[in-house]
């Protein structure tokens, strides 16, 4: 005899909304790019990630928390991008980030 899971709260994953199917795209300084893949929550709030690129080679993710409006998660998407991008053009890093040592 099989022991029944406990459910867990929450909804299933094939109950949470989906990501856009279309992102919302940013050109970055020297080549880079990011695409913005996000969802409305049920509070209304804002949340998804961002695919960072430098000329069309994918380089990292950004997971943006839930922001009040779409607006907020747009500002915080693009701040998070630059400083990532940042960090990436000091350090020289040409390599995506599944490439490094």
């Amino acid at each position: 005899m099989g022991h029944a899971r406990p459910r867990c709260g929450g909804p299933s994953p094939s109950a949470r909304p989906p990501l856009t199917t279309h992102p919302i795209s940013v050109d970055l300084p020297g080549g880079w790019s990011c695409s913005f893949h996000f969802k409305q929550g049920s509070s209304g709030g804002y949340s998804g990630v961002a695919e960072i690129a430098l000329n069309g080679l994918r380089h990292g993710e950004l997971v943006i928390m839930e922001q009040p409006s779409l607006e907020a998660a747009v500002a915080r998407m693009k701040l998070r991008a630059s400083q990532f991008v940042r960090v990436r053009s000091a350090e020289g890093a040409q390599k995506p980030w599944r490439q490094r040592a």
